[in-house]
């Protein structure tokens, strides 16, 4: 498929910063969002607070901004609705599976893992 990045919803996330350093996909039935589009907006996204699980320590992970191009993104409900927002300005059905499950993981107040490129 090429270039892509992964999203998908933590159904119980456990805090536990080593659980999520492996690329498994399949484990949070992700969504695939070509690198293309992605990198329109990766600059929109910087400001956005979110977690790098595989920097800092286990249990806290490190605080960065944005998404982890070429990594992984931990993004905490409550700043969901920002990456929405970014994504719905677009007006682009490619970016509607992405906004579907942000918007449920907001509902449902979980998080959502990103896997870049």
């Amino acid at each position: 498929m090429g270039l892509v990045h992964d999203f998908g919803i933590i159904e119980n996330f456990s805090g536990k910063m080593c659980e999520y350093k492996g690329y498994t996909p399949e484990k949070f039935s992700c969504i695939s969002i070509h690198d293309d589009f992605i990198l329109l907006l990766v600059e929109e996204f910087q400001s956005i607070p979110t977690i790098n699980p595989c920097c800092g320590n286990n249990l806290k992970g490190e605080l960065w901004q944005g998404l982890c191009y070429y990594g992984v993104t931990l993004i905490p409900w409550n700043v969901l609705s920002e990456f929405i927002d970014i994504f719905q300005q677009e007006n682009n059905d490619v970016y509607k599976p992405v906004i579907y499950l942000m918007k449920k993981a907001y509902t449902e107040k979980k998080y959502v893992i990103h896997y870049g490129i």
